[in-house]
Protein backbone atom coordinates (compact mmCIF):
# COMPACT_ATOMS: atom_id res chain seq x y z
CA UNK A 1 0.00 0.00 0.00
CA UNK A 2 1.33 3.41 -0.99
CA UNK A 3 1.15 5.85 1.90
CA UNK A 4 2.11 9.50 2.07
CA UNK A 5 2.35 11.74 5.09
CA UNK A 6 2.12 15.49 4.80
CA UNK A 7 3.44 17.34 7.84
CA UNK A 8 2.48 20.98 8.32
CA UNK A 9 3.49 23.12 11.28
CA UNK A 10 0.96 25.64 12.58
CA UNK A 11 1.37 28.46 15.06
CA UNK A 12 -2.40 28.62 15.60
CA UNK A 13 -5.48 27.14 13.95
CA UNK A 14 -5.94 30.48 12.18
CA UNK A 15 -3.00 29.57 9.90
CA UNK A 16 -5.40 27.27 8.04
CA UNK A 17 -7.91 29.99 7.30
CA UNK A 18 -8.14 33.26 5.42
CA UNK A 19 -6.96 36.30 7.36
CA UNK A 20 -9.91 38.27 6.00
CA UNK A 21 -12.59 35.86 7.23
CA UNK A 22 -13.48 36.10 10.91
CA UNK A 23 -16.33 33.56 10.81
CA UNK A 24 -16.49 30.55 13.08
CA UNK A 25 -14.25 27.62 12.09
CA UNK A 26 -17.13 25.62 10.56
CA UNK A 27 -17.83 28.41 8.00
CA UNK A 28 -14.45 30.02 7.56
CA UNK A 29 -12.70 30.26 4.19
CA UNK A 30 -9.59 28.16 3.76
CA UNK A 31 -6.36 30.13 3.30
CA UNK A 32 -4.90 30.18 -0.20
CA UNK A 33 -1.42 29.90 1.34
CA UNK A 34 -2.44 26.74 3.16
CA UNK A 35 -4.10 25.31 0.03
CA UNK A 36 -0.97 25.95 -2.05
CA UNK A 37 1.28 24.50 0.65
CA UNK A 38 -0.83 21.37 0.86
CA UNK A 39 -0.90 20.99 -2.94
CA UNK A 40 2.88 21.41 -3.11
CA UNK A 41 3.34 18.39 -0.81
CA UNK A 42 1.04 16.13 -2.80
CA UNK A 43 3.24 13.65 -4.66
CA UNK A 44 1.38 10.66 -6.01
CA UNK A 45 -1.99 10.24 -7.73
CA UNK A 46 -2.00 6.52 -6.96
CA UNK A 47 -2.11 6.88 -3.20
CA UNK A 48 -3.99 4.34 -1.17
CA UNK A 49 -3.51 6.20 2.10
CA UNK A 50 -2.83 9.86 2.82
CA UNK A 51 -2.24 11.29 6.26
CA UNK A 52 -2.19 15.03 6.91
CA UNK A 53 -0.48 15.83 10.20
CA UNK A 54 -0.69 19.28 11.73
CA UNK A 55 1.70 20.09 14.54
CA UNK A 56 0.68 22.90 16.83
CA UNK A 57 2.04 24.12 20.20
CA UNK A 58 0.46 22.17 23.04
CA UNK A 59 -0.86 25.31 24.74
CA UNK A 60 -2.75 26.24 21.53
CA UNK A 61 -4.53 22.89 21.09
CA UNK A 62 -8.27 22.48 21.55
CA UNK A 63 -9.76 19.07 20.68
CA UNK A 64 -13.25 20.52 20.14
CA UNK A 65 -11.92 23.03 17.61
CA UNK A 66 -9.84 20.33 15.92
CA UNK A 67 -12.94 18.23 15.24
CA UNK A 68 -14.69 21.25 13.72
CA UNK A 69 -11.62 22.11 11.64
CA UNK A 70 -11.25 18.55 10.35
CA UNK A 71 -14.90 18.57 9.29
CA UNK A 72 -14.45 21.97 7.60
CA UNK A 73 -11.32 20.82 5.75
CA UNK A 74 -13.11 17.69 4.51
CA UNK A 75 -16.02 19.86 3.29
CA UNK A 76 -13.55 22.12 1.48
CA UNK A 77 -11.78 19.18 -0.19
CA UNK A 78 -15.07 17.60 -1.28
CA UNK A 79 -16.25 20.95 -2.63
CA UNK A 80 -13.05 21.41 -4.66
CA UNK A 81 -13.29 17.84 -6.01
CA UNK A 82 -16.92 18.42 -7.03
CA UNK A 83 -15.91 21.70 -8.68
CA UNK A 84 -13.33 19.94 -10.86
CA UNK A 85 -15.84 17.17 -11.65
CA UNK A 86 -18.34 19.82 -12.78
CA UNK A 87 -15.70 21.51 -14.93
CA UNK A 88 -14.87 18.18 -16.60
CA UNK A 89 -18.55 17.37 -17.15
CA UNK A 90 -19.27 20.87 -18.47
CA UNK A 91 -16.42 20.54 -20.96
CA UNK A 92 -17.78 17.17 -22.13
CA UNK A 93 -21.31 18.60 -22.42
CA UNK A 94 -20.00 21.46 -24.56
CA UNK A 95 -18.28 18.83 -26.70
CA UNK A 96 -21.51 16.89 -27.20
CA UNK A 97 -23.31 20.12 -28.10
CA UNK A 98 -20.64 20.92 -30.70
CA UNK A 99 -20.95 17.41 -32.19
CA UNK A 100 -24.74 17.78 -32.47
CA UNK A 101 -24.33 21.22 -34.02
CA UNK A 102 -21.77 19.80 -36.46
CA UNK A 103 -24.08 17.02 -37.59
CA UNK A 104 -26.90 19.53 -37.98
CA UNK A 105 -24.77 21.74 -40.25
CA UNK A 106 -23.58 18.81 -42.34
CA UNK A 107 -27.17 17.62 -42.74
CA UNK A 108 -28.13 21.14 -43.73
CA UNK A 109 -25.38 21.05 -46.36
CA UNK A 110 -26.89 17.92 -47.94
CA UNK A 111 -30.34 19.54 -47.94
CA UNK A 112 -28.90 22.61 -49.71
CA UNK A 113 -27.25 20.39 -52.32
CA UNK A 114 -30.48 18.46 -52.93
CA UNK A 115 -32.74 21.46 -53.44
CA UNK A 116 -30.48 24.14 -54.91
CA UNK A 117 -28.41 24.26 -58.08
CA UNK A 118 -27.43 27.92 -58.12
CA UNK A 119 -23.87 28.79 -57.18
CA UNK A 120 -24.73 31.13 -54.26
CA UNK A 121 -26.68 28.58 -52.16
CA UNK A 122 -24.02 25.95 -52.93
CA UNK A 123 -21.33 28.43 -51.88
CA UNK A 124 -23.13 28.88 -48.54
CA UNK A 125 -23.53 25.12 -48.21
CA UNK A 126 -19.74 24.73 -48.44
CA UNK A 127 -19.29 27.29 -45.68
CA UNK A 128 -21.90 25.49 -43.58
CA UNK A 129 -20.09 22.17 -44.16
CA UNK A 130 -16.88 23.70 -42.83
CA UNK A 131 -18.78 24.78 -39.70
CA UNK A 132 -20.15 21.26 -39.39
CA UNK A 133 -16.75 19.59 -39.53
CA UNK A 134 -15.33 22.19 -37.16
CA UNK A 135 -18.10 21.42 -34.65
CA UNK A 136 -17.64 17.67 -34.91
CA UNK A 137 -13.87 17.68 -34.54
CA UNK A 138 -13.78 20.23 -31.74
CA UNK A 139 -16.63 18.44 -30.00
CA UNK A 140 -14.82 15.11 -30.06
CA UNK A 141 -11.69 16.79 -28.75
CA UNK A 142 -13.60 18.25 -25.78
CA UNK A 143 -15.28 14.91 -25.02
CA UNK A 144 -12.20 12.71 -25.34
CA UNK A 145 -9.34 14.91 -24.20
CA UNK A 146 -9.85 16.34 -20.73
CA UNK A 147 -7.05 18.71 -19.63
CA UNK A 148 -4.66 16.72 -17.43
CA UNK A 149 -4.60 19.44 -14.77
CA UNK A 150 -8.37 19.00 -14.24
CA UNK A 151 -7.97 15.27 -13.63
CA UNK A 152 -4.88 15.75 -11.47
CA UNK A 153 -6.59 18.35 -9.27
CA UNK A 154 -9.77 16.27 -9.03
CA UNK A 155 -7.80 13.18 -7.95
CA UNK A 156 -5.73 15.23 -5.54
CA UNK A 157 -8.83 16.59 -3.81
CA UNK A 158 -10.38 13.12 -3.71
CA UNK A 159 -7.23 11.96 -1.88
CA UNK A 160 -7.37 14.95 0.47
CA UNK A 161 -11.06 14.35 1.25
CA UNK A 162 -10.31 10.72 2.17
CA UNK A 163 -7.13 11.56 4.10
CA UNK A 164 -6.72 10.98 7.78
CA UNK A 165 -6.26 14.40 9.36
CA UNK A 166 -4.66 14.56 12.77
CA UNK A 167 -3.26 17.20 15.10
CA UNK A 168 -0.26 16.56 17.29
CA UNK A 169 1.64 18.55 19.89
CA UNK A 170 4.58 20.39 18.38
CA UNK A 171 6.65 19.42 21.39
CA UNK A 172 6.19 15.67 20.62
CA UNK A 173 7.98 15.88 17.26
CA UNK A 174 11.29 14.07 17.29
CA UNK A 175 13.89 15.60 15.02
Amino acid sequence: MVEQKINIALDTYNDLFSDFDISAFQNRSISLDFKEELESHYLDENLKQLKIIFSIPKKQRNVKNEKIIIKRLKQFFISKQQNYSKRINLRKQKGFNLIIMGFFFITLTFIFELFFTDWLPLYFSNIIMILGWFGIWNGFEKVVEVPPEFLTKKNMYISFSKAEIIFIDEEDIKI
